[in-house]
């Protein structure tokens, strides 16, 4: 199972973890089910949009961040920026500038991934 990452225009375009479940549950609502379509033609299409992403932190362990598809760069820069403002000692912008240089299975201490279930 994929998870993928979404801008919640609901929440100033927050980066947010988005499950199949969850993608299920719009898709039941949608007007493509309506129409006739599938669950993976409802994926592809709103990947092909770019109003998701599919993301496993584990899969792209060897990644550096500023390699990373869009959203998925965004959402670890979010959620570092989030760790990094809660510390008045640390410059949040020359951290951010590091994060963005960093390969993913560097930021474990940095980035909370727990949210990412890993499927075998």
């Amino acid at each position: 199972m994929e998870q993928y990452l979404y801008a919640d225009e609901y929440d100033d375009n927050e980066i947010k973890i988005l499950t199949v479940g969850q993608l299920l549950e719009f898709f039941n609502k949608s007007d493509d089910k309506r129409n006739g379509s599938d669950l993976e033609s409802y994926i592809q299409d709103n990947i092909k949009m770019d109003l998701i992403e599919p993301f496993c932190p584990h899969k792209e362990a060897e990644t550096v961040v500023c390699d990373l598809q869009p959203l998925a760069k965004q959402y670890i820069l979010q959620e570092a920026e989030k760790v990094f403002n809660g510390m008045p000692w640390v410059d949040t912008q020359e951290e951010l500038d590091n994060v963005y240089h960093e390969k993913i299975k560097n930021l474990y201490d940095t980035v909370n991934f727990s949210e990412f279930v890993t499927y075998l």
